[in-house]
């Protein structure tokens, strides 16, 4: 079970990461267009980034509390176990 969280998160951060990298990309070229239009730019990479962050922190927030659930399930398993 482990194994699938950590595989699952790091999808999740692949895929944030590889969308930042595009959506960056985007913002930047539109960027550009506006500025040589002399229209007010509207798309700002640094809220992307921090969007991006975000998703990123709460991903690691996320794991960290399914790992310490499964930590209380097993001990709780266990103590089942044991009981007599």
């Amino acid at each position: 079970m482990l194994a699938a969280i950590n595989k699952l998160c790091d999808e999740k951060r692949n895929l944030i990461s590889q969308n930042q990298t595009m959506i960056i990309k985007k913002i930047e070229e539109a960027n550009d267009i506006f500025e040589k239009t002399n229209v007010q730019m509207f798309y700002s990479a640094e809220r992307a980034r921090n969007i991006c962050n975000e998703k990123l922190d709460k991903i690691a927030q996320l794991q960290t509390e399914l790992i310490e659930l499964m930590r209380v399930v097993n001990n709780k398993y266990e103590e089942l176990k044991d009981l007599q």
